[in-house]
């Protein structure tokens, strides 16, 4: 796990979302809301550190559809982004 307040562009450390803006319990990943950055979303991760290990912010680009600027948040120590994903920006809580 890289150091808290690590951030990474253009990449996702989310396993599978059931739909847009549904909650996965399996993977313990939850849709925090939308926001207009990955900034919003990285603070939303910190005031929520019951839910936020890692988080991942899709971008508000038609590429996205449904999941245009949501905001995922992410309960386990999992870390593994798929890397050169134009559509999303992940970090460490």
């Amino acid at each position: 796990m890289p150091p808290s307040g690590t951030v990474v562009l253009n990449a996702s450390n989310m396993l599978a979302a059931d739909s847009c803006g549904l909650n996965n319990s399996k993977t313990r990943e939850t849709c925090i809301g939308k926001f207009e950055s990955h900034e919003g979303c990285k603070a939303a991760c910190k005031a929520h550190p019951d839910l936020c290990v890692t988080w991942t912010w899709h971008k508000d680009t038609a590429d996205n559809g449904c999941y245009a600027s949501e905001c995922f948040l992410r309960a386990t120590d999992y870390w593994d982004p798929a890397l050169d994903r134009p559509v999303t920006d992940c970090g460490v809580r």
